[in-house]
């Protein structure tokens, strides 16, 4: 009698051993098919300056603007993304900015169009001087 009562024991805790084991292999599963964010790596390149008052700076704003935007480019898929660079203007150049936010303009969503404006309305004065 003491032989089954211990058999019994036994197959009691193999039952409780088995589904505990059941329980973390599909808690395993479960772990295993959440995607895994990659390794944030840090920009090469830094966010570029404001750009201010100064429109002999506006050539290397606009270069670095262009270069941070390409290397970063899954930041900045599509045109919407890339005229973030109205976040980074400042005084009088921000006050160019602030009507095409204001009436939602549509060339916040066409970034070749929001770029000739940008560049026609700070024109490199270098480029002038040598055209006159």
């Amino acid at each position: 009698m003491a032989l089954v009562l211990e058999n019994q024991a036994l197959q009691q805790q193999v039952q409780q051993e088995s589904n505990a084991l059941s329980t973390m292999q599909q808690q395993l599963v479960a772990l295993g098919s959440r995607p895994v964010a990659p390794p944030s790596r840090k920009c090469p390149v830094a966010l570029p300056d404001k750009f201010g008052a100064k429109l002999a700076n506006f050539p290397l704003f606009l270069a670095q603007c262009k270069l941070y935007m390409k290397v970063r480019q899954q930041v900045f898929p599509d045109d919407q993304t890339k005229v973030f660079i109205l976040c980074l203007l400042k005084d009088h150049t921000a006050k160019w900015a602030s009507p095409l936010l204001v009436a939602d303009s549509p060339m916040l969503n066409n970034y070749e169009a929001f770029l000739t404006q940008f560049q026609a309305a700070f024109p490199d004065p270098q480029k002038q001087g040598r055209a006159n």
